[in-house]
């Protein structure tokens, strides 16, 4: 309307002092002014006012076009020098309104950020040393705005002398062109008295007229909370690192597309692989038992074809061949279209739970054995008195009778003896679950031991050489039942441990030391490797195959030893054999004798 006014003046006066042609000319421009205002309201912006200055420029070439033979293009032509500077004008708030709006942008998006990221601001003037610090950057250190000096002293009195020198030099270092970015990490002290660990980025953003830096600007993060959730997450890892090695549990993946299985470190330790392995598929089925592998091989077939769910037991040998049993759990993962990508579940070494589960049985086994062992021997008791009773009135009836005679009832009678022996050996084994203490005769008690186990040494081919005085009176404080227990496990493990010698032998000893007696039992097997003799009286550690030991034997023999204020130890050679040797107190009245 300012140039559109001042046209229309122009006009009026050209009626009077133009001719009928140039008034048409002015009347045709005037037109295309009012088409350029109605251009401006449409669009109600700088490219209305673009598109009307634009139309008035053009308009005089086109009327000196249209009418070479008059003079009023003349005093349009005059006009247009307002014009010119109406347009440099206009573009020049419409770039500066640009510019304003990109800048706005720019702040909104950094304070967007800012605010999101929990950053606090710092911009510091290299040449006074005033330091300007936001709002957010003074709250990390429990400040407010005024309470503290805009200037670098700020930040040397409340950073950690200790990180102090360190980030000088990272400053240093990036001023001098040795570093492309500034970070560093350091404490500042917090208002309430502690230390708050502080991120701290920057950059350049502003140097004088000679190049030298001069606006250093950057930001500061406080990572307590990053510090803590850390923490946290360690403690998380920690504990459920305990988890998985008090439960011998892991997790795996099996990736469909590349057949490859990712395994957590404890299935990496059961396997008996480094940690951080992963395995093809193929790999991982060559540690399954012959038997095992079609099994476990169809459960991930089924897995894969129709996303069913197993959880099993296996049996397997590690790269270490240890033979172990495992509980694997695994189930479909699908992706959004609901197509099976992969198999995720858990792998558990279970090994110590089949061994306490054989051991349940067996016990259980033993139970009823038991049982059925104390009715067989009241059985056998009562005829074999008979028999005893009439054998000894035979030989009295025949005592003038040939000396073949009296040597066949002696056969008679130790035949007797020995029967009588063994279901006195089966009645105290039996009976072992007792806690009853009693005064006996060590000797007579390893005797009826070794009388059950006899016919077994027969039979495997071993020798057991007993140089226990069984006449000498070695009187103990014991459980009847359980210190029998103790030499038939002891015996027992010298048999297997002969078992590939070419001449085995066990040999039975006793030695009296003052108050003491000792027992020794010595095979002359392959020994023990002693990378593992530290670990024979734990309980289910067992060097025999799975489901033929439990291994609480010797556990349960050294138990037995020390409530019998005794002491139980060994001594093995690689090659030459063991010996086992347990310690009891003697009563008093047999080591008085013995002395």
């Amino acid at each position: 309307f300012i140039v559109f006014i001042p046209s229309l003046t122009c006009i009026f006066i050209s009626i009077f002092t133009f001719s009928p042609i140039e008034t048409q000319g002015q009347l045709t421009w005037l037109t295309f002014q009012a088409l350029g205002i109605f251009m401006t309201v449409l669009f109600s912006d700088v490219k209305g006012n673009l598109i009307y200055m634009s139309l008035c420029c053009a308009f005089p070439f086109i009327i000196s076009a249209m009418y070479p033979e008059t003079h009023f293009v003349d005093v349009i032509l005059s006009q247009n020098l307002l014009y010119f500077g109406i347009i440099s004008g206009t573009l020049y708030c419409y770039f500066q309104e640009l510019r304003e709006k990109n800048d706005l942008k720019r702040f909104e998006n950094a304070l967007l950020i800012e605010t999101a990221t929990d950053l606090g601001t710092w911009q510091w003037n290299l040449k006074t040393n005033e330091v300007t610090y936001d709002e957010r950057w003074l709250e990390m250190l429990g400040y407010k705005t005024g309470e503290l000096p805009s200037d670098f002293s700020t930040w040397e009195s409340l950073v950690d002398p200790n990180d102090k020198v360190m980030a000088s030099e990272e400053f240093g270092k990036y001023l001098s062109g040795q570093s492309q970015e500034y970070e560093v990490k350091f404490k500042m002290k917090h208002k309430e008295g502690h230390w708050v660990p502080i991120i701290s980025k920057g950059k350049v953003i502003s140097r004088d007229e000679n190049k030298d830096p001069l606006i250093f600007s950057g930001t500061h993060f406080d990572m307590s909370k990053i510090e803590r959730l850390t923490e946290q997450n360690e403690k998380l890892n920690y504990l459920f690192e305990i988890v998985q090695n008090l439960s011998n549990l892991g997790g795996w993946e099996l990736d469909l597309e590349t057949m490859e299985i990712q395994l957590t470190d404890q299935v990496c330790k059961i396997l008996g692989l480094e940690s951080g392995n992963s395995l093809h598929i193929n790999e991982a089925l060559k540690f399954y038992a012959t038997n095992e592998k079609e099994r476990i091989s169809e459960f991930v077939r089924n897995c894969i074809q129709n996303g069913t769910s197993f959880d099993d037991r296996f049996q397997l040998v590690n790269s270490r061949d240890e033979k172990k049993w495992i509980r694997t759990i695994g189930e479909a993962q699908k992706d959004e279209t609901d197509k099976i990508i992969k198999i995720r579940g858990v792998f558990q070494d279970i090994t110590l739970q089949v061994k306490q589960e054989a051991h349940a049985n067996q016990i259980t086994r033993f139970a009823s054995l038991g049982k059925l062992a104390r009715g067989i021997g009241h059985e056998i008791n009562n005829p074999l008195a008979i028999i005893k009773g009439y054998s000894y009135l035979l030989q009295k009836n025949l005592e003038n009778s040939p000396e073949s005679y009296r040597d066949h009832f002696q056969r008679i009678n130790e035949g007797i003896e020995r029967i009588k022996n063994i279901v006195q050996g089966i009645k105290d084994f039996t009976e072992g679950d007792s806690d009853q203490f009693e005064i006996l005769d060590l000797g007579e008690l390893i005797g009826s031991s070794l009388s059950l186990l006899e016919n077994l040494g027969t039979q495997r081919g071993v020798r057991i050489q007993n140089s226990f005085d069984l006449s000498q009176k070695l009187m103990v404080e014991a459980n009847r039942g359980k210190i029998q227990q103790v030499i038939q496990n002891l015996v027992l493990n010298a048999f297997d441990a002969v078992k590939d010698s070419p001449k085995p032998v066990i040999k039975i000893s006793s030695k009296i030391n003052k108050d003491e007696v000792t027992i020794q039992i010595e095979d002359n097997g392959y020994g023990i490797d002693p990378a593992i003799q530290d670990k024979i009286f734990d309980p289910f550690f067992s060097t025999k195959e799975v489901n033929t030991g439990t291994g609480i034997g010797l556990s349960v023999c050294q138990d037995t030893i020390q409530s019998h204020s005794g002491e139980i130890s060994f001594n093995s050679q690689v090659g030459q054999g063991s010996t086992f040797a347990f310690t009891l107190p003697l009563v008093k009245e047999t080591f008085a004798k013995a002395s």
